[in-house]
């Protein structure tokens, strides 16, 4: 092969490779877009409203693709686009894997931007748009829909102004509005007149003084000499166009400290009572009237005038004012003036007129305190009786009462009386003494007897067999005794009895304690208390028993004792409880049987000194033996039913108990 052919060879074959590379990249084209059109998505996207989407721009932000149009071709799972258009805000659009189609998304059209001034000046404008208000500042931005709006701007010191404002999509606009001042009036006027009147520094006039002037705040003063400084201010509005003033000027103070003898009175300046102890503070130019006064003392005036700004010291010393005072009384008796001894009455004295305390006292009466002032125009005159201690607390006393373990008691008061037994009496004893016996002091008794209820309350009774309301029985007298001591003990009275290792060693005459009836009250009680006249037995002087006149031996009783009262029948065969049977005329019970009485005094044989009155006696101040009184369930013979009937013994009985009394006071 020539060399001719063989390059021909050599091009034909080269001209095949080159058709067979076109054709191979030509197959490689529509393999790719085959690929691509297999593998990516189309995405249509439509923009709302209208006006948006005839300028929208649809960019992508993040993922593979790109946009043609309103259409999105995305080869990523997840794209995010950007919408915006002209006038509207934009908005992000997130287009997830599974997505294609169609999709609509809406734009918000921008708001318009207003920025309003004005020429007020200050910061108390008020802006309005369509009647609410939006701000009070000095110039107003704010973010409007597009529209038409009217603008109202109101500063207090200008004439309110409307102003149009139409804003279009996302336009910015700057108002500037011109406010013309209001024009308003002043009327100042101050007593007294004449008076100076700065306004905003600059002196005006004097009062009256009217003019016109713009809105706005101006500051009033008033400065003189003799009168506190007036500072004031006035606002001239378009609400408030006439201001008037009316000053009552205050004159300028002066000072005045004080001296003052005998401290502690009453200080009036001008009428008005103020504190001394620092200057106090007083109208200067004019007089001014100054009055110190104390109780006791006559009281003093002066009159001062100081000039602005003054001090001054005023002194008072004030002249004791004395009375006379006269004070009797009767008895005489000591006189004590504000607790120091004055004498004795009658008594004349002469003292400061302020208030005294009087008070006349006398040994055994109670004492009277009298307050009085005395008065140099008048004597001042005391007259006072006394009141004797017993008769006082006589008259204050309770006429009953009822202690804290339930004991009644009534008050007496005794009297005088004859005691025992004439020997000619029918069932007299001769251990009945007649005695004349005057009891003075008054005493409370027990209505009742001692119950085993009660005695139980100090210490349980070993001999009696009752319990309850039954009279408390078999006690020593020594018992009894200490009972009423504790009793006293219990509402912090003085015990009666003085007990050392169980026996009697004395008696505390002046006590109010609990103790045993004497014989000579027992006596009086069951014979004359409540009696028109003295009787010999509790129910008069009848030999024959009453009905129902207590628990004695009666009937029921007659296979118990060897002698009872026949054809009389109490209801009790022995012991009744306490207070079964109605109280007597004294508003006793049981003086008349249940069982008989321990009482106070020692038991004696020896008769009384004759032509001799006893006065509220106690008996022996020694003895063995202790009166028994009174009549029991075991009585039946008329020897033992009479009230001067009287027993003695050492140890107690089953048909003895005892009830309680007390002196009202103690003492002689």
């Amino acid at each position: 092969m020539n060399e001719y052919n063989a390059e021909l060879l050599r091009a034909q074959a080269r001209q095949r490779r080159i058709y067979l590379g076109i054709f191979a990249s030509v197959i490689s084209v529509f393999v790719f877009l085959f690929i691509i059109f297999v593998l990516m998505r189309v995405v249509s996207v439509e923009v709302l409203p209208d006006d948006a989407s005839q300028t929208a721009v649809i960019d992508m932000e993040k993922g593979v693709g790109f946009t043609v149009g309103r259409k999105v071709y995305a080869f990523s799972s997840s794209i995010l686009l950007n919408v915006s258009a002209t006038g509207f805000a934009e908005r992000s659009l997130e287009i997830s894997p599974d997505h294609s189609g169609h999709i609509q998304v809406e734009l918000k059209e921008l708001p318009g931007k207003l920025r309003a001034v004005s020429n007020a000046g200050h910061d108390e404008v008020r802006w309005m748009i369509d009647g609410r208000l939006m701000a009070v500042s000095g110039e107003l931005t704010i973010d409007l829909e597009p529209g038409t709006y009217s603008l109202a701007v109101d500063s207090p010191y200008h004439e309110p102004k409307m102003v149009e404002v139409v804003l279009a999509r996302g336009e910015e606009k700057r108002i500037s509005a011109e406010l013309t001042p209001v024009t308003g009036h002043m009327d100042i006027n101050s007593v007294p007149e004449g008076m100076p009147v700065m306004i905003g520094g600059e002196m005006k006039g004097v009062t009256p003084l009217s003019g016109d002037y713009a809105g706005g705040r101006y500051n009033v003063e008033i400065v003189t000499p003799d009168y506190e400084t007036v500072t004031d201010q006035i606002e001239i509005t378009n609400r408030s166009s006439e201001a008037t003033r009316n000053y009552r000027l205050q004159l300028k103070k002066a000072y005045v400290d004080f001296d003052l003898k005998p401290t502690g009175g009453d200080l009036l300046v001008n009428g008005r009572q103020v504190d001394p102890a620092s200057p106090v503070t007083i109208n200067a130019a004019v007089s001014n009237t100054i009055r110190y006064t104390k109780a006791g003392y006559y009281p003093e005036s002066r009159s001062i005038t100081l000039t602005a700004g003054e001090t001054t010291s005023v002194a008072f010393t004030l002249r004791a004012e004395m009375g006379r005072v006269e004070i009797n009384s009767s008895p005489v008796a000591d006189v004590l003036i504000n607790g120091k001894p004055a004498g004795k009455t009658p008594l004349g004295v002469s003292l400061q007129a302020v208030r005294h305390r009087v008070t006349l006292s006398r040994k055994g009466y109670r004492s009277v305190t009298k307050t009085l002032r005395p008065s140099s125009k008048k004597t001042t005159t005391v007259s006072v009786k006394l009141q004797d201690e017993q008769s006082a607390r006589l008259a204050e006393a309770r006429k009953s009462y009822k202690n804290n373990i339930g004991m009644e008691f009534k008050l007496f008061t005794p009297s005088q009386f004859r005691m025992g037994a004439a020997r000619h009496e029918k069932g007299q004893r001769a251990n009945e003494f007649v005695r004349d016996v005057e009891l003075q002091k008054p005493f409370y008794a027990g209505l009742k007897e001692v119950t085993v209820g009660q005695y139980s309350r100090f210490r349980k009774p070993s001999g009696s067999s009752h319990t309850g309301d039954y009279p408390v029985t078999s006690i020593s007298w020594l018992d009894a005794a200490a009972f009423c001591n504790w009793l006293s003990t219990r509402e912090k009275l003085k015990p009666f009895y003085v007990i050392r290792s169980g026996q009697l060693s004395g008696v505390n005459e002046t006590s109010e304690g609990y103790r045993l009836l004497t014989e000579a009250e027992w006596e009086w009680l069951a014979r004359k208390a409540g009696r028109k006249q003295q009787t010999i037995f509790t129910w008069g002087n009848e030999f024959v028993v009453p009905p129902a006149s207590g628990n004695i031996a009666d009937e029921a009783a007659r296979n118990t004792v060897k002698i009872f009262v026949a054809n009389y029948n109490d209801g009790y065969e022995k012991i009744a409880p306490v207070g079964s049977f109605a109280p007597d005329s004294a508003g006793l019970y049981d003086l008349t049987g249940n069982v008989s009485e321990w009482v106070h005094d020692y038991y004696s044989l020896v008769p009384p000194a004759k032509q001799t009155r006893e006065t509220d006696p106690l008996g022996d101040d020694k003895g063995t033996n202790h009166v028994i009184k009174g009549s029991s369930w075991r009585s039946g013979t008329l020897t033992e039913l009479r009230a001067s009937f009287r027993d003695g013994a050492v140890n107690g009985r089953e048909d003895t108990g005892f009830r309680v009394a007390r002196y009202l006071y103690g003492g002689q």
